[in-house]
């Protein structure tokens, strides 16, 4: 299983960040040389941030994939008991992948959305071959 920040650093990567130190200056790129600008900015984090999981949902889009996710209680025969699950599926023809985190592996409700939507992309890229 991938840490937080091997996750953090694997996304950034896919989406285009070369340099990964917080605080990294990028440069953005006018029509001339002379129009470049430096600016600095934080790496996104989608685990932690909802700003930047909405990010990487965009991201997604950009690159025709579609990103759907369900909410859904998920039934424990054991103590014959529901726990809210989040199903995040990422899809563009002919792969779909999709991640399952439940109430166990996260408690967070919020947090428990960013993380299936990041080990979802994450299936995505390998299985599409990208970035």
């Amino acid at each position: 299983m991938m840490t937080d920040r091997e996750m953090r650093v694997r996304l950034a990567q896919a989406m285009g960040w070369r340099d990964l130190r917080a605080g990294a200056v990028r440069t953005l790129s006018g029509v001339f040389p002379e129009q470049n600008i430096l600016v600095r900015t934080e790496v996104p984090d989608p685990l932690e941030s909802d700003r930047d999981a909405a990010l990487l949902r965009a991201w997604c889009l950009e690159r025709g994939w579609t990103v759907k996710s369900e909410h859904t209680p998920v039934a424990l025969t054991i103590v014959n008991r529901a726990w809210p699950a989040v199903m995040v599926r990422v899809s563009r023809a002919p792969v779909v992948v999709s991640a399952l985190v439940r109430h166990a592996d996260e408690p967070d409700p919020c947090r428990r959305e960013r993380l299936a939507l990041c080990r979802a992309v994450l299936q995505a890229i390998e299985a599409g071959g990208e970035a």
